[in-house]
């Protein structure tokens, strides 16, 4: 008896360092309550079914644990507070669009990542433009919330996250088909939503100084796609490919610095 007790307490510990795998407002709401559960089960399969029988409810618990924590933290994610989401937007473009460009056209980039030791292999390129992509749409959502409600600015925002959301498929897709188009619709769609969106930005300075910066990224692109002539390697399409890297960067800089607090809140992205 004094074995199981021991048993007991030990597992106890151990599922409270287990919940903390899920997001800490949902633990501090339902931490107790679960652990309390988990103690009652603990009491009774111990007591029926002995030390055997607490490896199966372990092996239960853990899967079950690992199933509901991955999706409270999807969960928290897409019903995170605005302000929240926003407060990070202007890094987010700042890094994931650079990202995304870098993944497809700067061997530098490559050379680099190769150099440090960093994994390798035929997902690597789709994972590493994925997450770009993913933090260019946040990026491209945060300049949203600081223009205007108009319908503009609200089309803008539809195109670009259509093709963002193409663009992930893309990745997701890798290897598997031809995903030549869901790549070309990640760039394009994506720019002209920025351009639509940047248009209502320099018409109402909601960047202040720097509300040029999502016309002249826009800019920088098309000239790009012109010059590029299915190849990145001549001297022009690397200069405007640093422009296109350092207007993504002064505009998360603009975003930061121009982000409004007295929006009223929201409960949520998809609240």
């Amino acid at each position: 008896m004094n074995q199981q007790s021991t048993m007991a307490t030990l597992a106890n510990r151990i599922y409270w360092l287990m919940l903390f795998a899920y997001p800490a407002p949902f633990r501090r709401e339902f931490g107790p309550h679960m652990a309390q559960v988990f103690r009652d089960d603990m009491r009774g399969t111990l007591h029926e079914s002995g030390p055997l029988g607490l490896l199966g409810l372990w092996l239960i618990t853990f899967f079950d644990l690992l199933k509901t924590a991955f999706a409270e933290h999807i969960w928290e994610i897409f019903h995170m507070p605005v302000e929240k989401l926003t407060r990070w937007s202007g890094l987010a473009a700042a890094l994931g669009a650079p990202l995304l460009y870098m993944t497809f056209a700067s061997d530098f980039f490559w050379k680099t990542y190769w150099s440090l030791g960093l994994p390798d292999g035929d997902m690597v390129h789709p994972i590493l433009a994925g997450f770009g992509l993913l933090l260019m749409g946040i990026g491209l959502y945060g300049l949203y919330r600081l223009l205007p409600r108009t319908l503009a600015s609200k089309i803008g925002l539809a195109v670009a996250l259509i093709g963002v959301a193409i663009g992930i498929m893309g990745m997701i897709l890798w290897n598997q088909m031809n995903t030549q188009t869901f790549v070309l619709a990640s760039f394009v769609l994506p720019t002209l939503g920025l351009a639509i969106m940047g248009l209502v930005a320099f018409r109402d300075r909601s960047l202040g100084r720097l509300s040029f910066i999502p016309l002249l990224i826009s800019a920088s692109f098309v000239v790009m796609l012109i010059t590029a002539e299915n190849s990145v390697d001549n001297q022009i399409t690397r200069i405007l490919l640093i422009l296109s890297y350092l207007g993504w960067i002064f505009l998360g800089a603009a975003m930061v610095l121009n982000h409004s607090s007295e929006e009223p809140s929201e409960p949520g992205l998809f609240a």
